[in-house]
């Protein structure tokens, strides 16, 4: 996010960012974008095909420039944040992978929905305190998912991993009703 003649660009007032259908978008700012957020209270990321992460991880940010910028930021503060949709993101692996700190003091809505590979919310989310104000989440449809202490990480790989059982007990069953179909059709012949 560079203007002509290399000045960056700062959205220190912006409020809302709601962003769908970018398919061919990667991630949606550079760690130093987001650290000017510091009014965003409300961001919604639905159907982006190729979404990776909301904020790209330093190895996707080249040049000096950015190598400098990136050692003077040490965490990266969502201020105001209160609500934060993901939906239908089929690509993203996470909000941001990069050894960044974050923090959303703000936080009270979480909602992810069809993110089937994001395991990991942030790399380095650790502990209740990077969300003080957040206590349930809403994952793919489950209402209300408890923090009771943990972090997002943790609670976003416990519900992709009882996700995945679910899934494979669901084919088992398939599998099993095809069987015993075919079964009942051999034997009535």
């Amino acid at each position: 996010f560079n203007c002509h003649g290399g000045q960056l660009v700062q959205l220190h007032n912006l409020l809302v960012i709601y962003i769908t259908g970018c398919h061919s978008l990667r991630n949606l700012f550079r760690h130093s974008v987001a650290q000017s957020l510091q009014k965003l209270k409300k961001l919604v990321v639905y159907n982006c095909d190729e979404l990776k992460e909301i904020v790209a991880k330093e190895s996707e940010v080249q040049g000096q420039e950015e190598e400098e910028e990136e050692r003077v930021l040490n965490e990266i503060v969502f201020t105001s944040l209160k609500t934060l949709k993901l939906k239908g993101l089929s690509n993203l692996d996470g909000f941001c992978l990069g050894s960044f700190p974050f923090y959303w003091p703000s936080l009270e809505q979480l909602k992810v929905h069809s993110c089937p590979k994001m395991m990991t919310f942030a790399a380095t989310t650790s502990g209740i305190q990077s969300t003080p104000k957040l206590k349930a989440i809403k994952v793919d449809g489950v209402e209300k998912i408890l923090l009771q202490g943990e972090d997002l990480n943790t609670v976003m790989q416990k519900h992709f991993k009882a996700k995945q059982v679910l899934d494979l007990s669901q084919k088992a069953d398939e599998v099993q009703t095809l069987t015993s179909d075919e079964e009942s059709d051999v034997s009535s012949s």
